[in-house]
């Protein structure tokens, strides 16, 4: 976008040429209509141009009876809610996902979810877009507004600037996968993984030719879930230590990636090799190798199992500042617990029930897993 017009009609205001600023002005609309798609960042642009108006209305023609105010307006307006919108979701998503985080309550946004549809001038693509998200973060079990979001999105795409629409697909995937949390189906798994490829393959998953620890690792665990080990293999390869960023440990990380693989292929041995001989300095992937440990451990009938067993329990209850489930961890460890002892006794109605317990939507970590060893 050329900024020459804005810089001139500035000059010529401060300057008193009415006629070239005219003009000046006229040239920067037109150029800022043709500039699509917008974002908060465009229509605080207009929202300055505006206001370079009305202050020149002001001291040429007080008078005048449109003194541009309105325009001011109403570009500020979409400018704060469009931002207020998306950083809303953000705050939300993050109340969510860390429930022990202080955040304060903003009835601000409350009242702005409650009246942005009776507010047609102020909405814009990315405003509808985050509202709707909004909406189906705090509801999760509302199918029609998932719906909506996954119908307008798509629709979308040439209205919302790029980096705005790849941030707005991560939050869409993120829905896929709660949904699949929620649900446990199959098929949306496997939607969820298909979906992930395609937005991989589209380029939209890299931040500057690398991948973030919780991209990659969702790309690995979907594509073990489908048994695409091969395809899994690929991307560990194409994406070494040194293109995976975010985190002050990518070595550990990429460790553990492969040893998931590795395990799901039935090579204990060398997945065992990948995290036993490894420090695991972050405690996040210290917990996620010890799980591994403990799962390797059961498969192989190792006689550390129960002690390994009570030590992963150990660090999960003393986690602090790790984002991780706890409950979701601690009913892992307690179910795993009850499997072997029912299965040392041969109680099959114990393993009956703990089996419908956790298709019936338990909260727990692994659930395939254990399903698969409950058969």
């Amino acid at each position: 976008m050329r900024r020459e017009p804005l810089i001139l009609a500035k000059v010529y205001k401060r300057l008193g040429m009415k006629e070239r600023f005219w003009q000046a002005i006229k040239t920067y609309r037109k150029q800022w209509e043709k500039r699509t798609p917008y974002d908060e960042n465009d229509y605080y642009e207009r929202f300055l141009l505006e206001e370079e108006v009305a202050a020149f209305i002001s001291h040429h023609n007080p008078q005048a009876e449109d003194d541009n105010v309105g325009q001011v307006n109403d570009y500020l307006n979409k400018t704060f809610i469009t931002r207020k919108l998306e950083l809303g979701f953000t705050l939300l998503f993050k109340k969510i996902r860390r429930p022990d985080m202080s955040l304060p309550k903003d009835p601000l946004l409350d009242h702005l979810l409650a009246d942005y549809p009776n507010h047609k001038a102020y909405q814009s693509p990315v405003g509808d877009l985050y509202f709707l998200a909004n909406q189906v973060l705090q509801n999760p079990q509302d199918e029609g507004l998932f719906v909506a979001f996954s119908e307008r999105l798509p629709q979308s795409e040439q209205e919302v600037p790029p980096l705005q629409y790849r941030n707005l697909l991560a939050i869409y995937r993120y829905f896929v996968g709660r949904s699949y949390r929620l649900k446990g189906e199959t098929q949306i798994r496997s939607r969820l993984y298909r979906l992930l490829q395609e937005h991989f393959e589209g380029g939209y998953l890299e931040v500057e030719g690398k991948l973030l620890p919780n991209t990659f690792r969702v790309l690995i665990n979907l594509a073990i879930w489908e048994k695409e080990y091969t395809w899994a293999h690929q991307v560990l390869d194409d994406y070494p230590p040194e293109r995976i960023m975010g985190t002050r440990y990518p070595l550990e990380f990429h460790n553990l990636s492969r040893a998931d693989l590795l395990f799901a292929e039935g090579k204990l041995e060398e997945a065992e090799e990948r995290i036993t001989y490894r420090q695991f300095q972050d405690a996040h992937y210290s917990i996620m190798s010890d799980v591994l440990l403990a799962k390797i451990y059961y498969e192989t009938d190792h006689d550390l199992f129960e002690s390994r067993l009570r030590a992963l329990e150990l660090k999960v209850r003393r986690a602090r500042g790790i984002p991780i489930d706890q409950k979701a961890y601690l009913n892992f460890i307690s179910t795993l617990k009850r499997i072997r002892k029912y299965q040392w006794t041969n109680d099959t109605n114990k393993l009956t029930k703990i089996r419908e317990k956790i298709e019936d939507g338990l909260s727990t970590i692994n659930r395939e897993w254990l399903l698969g060893i409950l058969k």
